[in-house]
């Protein structure tokens, strides 16, 4: 699975992370093109979200993300594979992943 063309976790080329204090960074999904007919504004994400969604800007299996997951926040498998599999069902059911 993959983002669809015309979904980012970017501003102009730039993530829009607006750190102001640790841990209070806001994240955004922006799109565009025929993503933007469901979703004309931007909407704000969390950093899990978000930093899901950028590993989703190439193709991954929802195994693929599980791993990456436990690697880059030292977790339990058994403790973000639900999750995860929770938001891609989410993502897929907004149209914003193929599949």
């Amino acid at each position: 699975m993959k983002l669809k063309d015309g979904v980012s976790t970017e501003i102009r080329g730039e993530e829009p992370i607006l750190p102001t204090m640790p841990n209070t960074a806001e994240y955004y999904a922006v799109f565009s093109g025929a993503a933007a007919e469901n979703f004309p504004e931007p909407i704000r994400i969390d950093e899990v979200t978000h930093f899901l969604m950028n590993e989703l800007k190439e193709e991954k299996t929802e195994e693929d993300l599980v791993k990456t997951m436990v690697e880059t926040y030292e977790v339990e498998e058994d403790v973000v594979k639900e999750d995860v599999h929770a938001l891609i069902e989410q993502l897929k059911a907004a149209g914003i992943i193929t599949e």
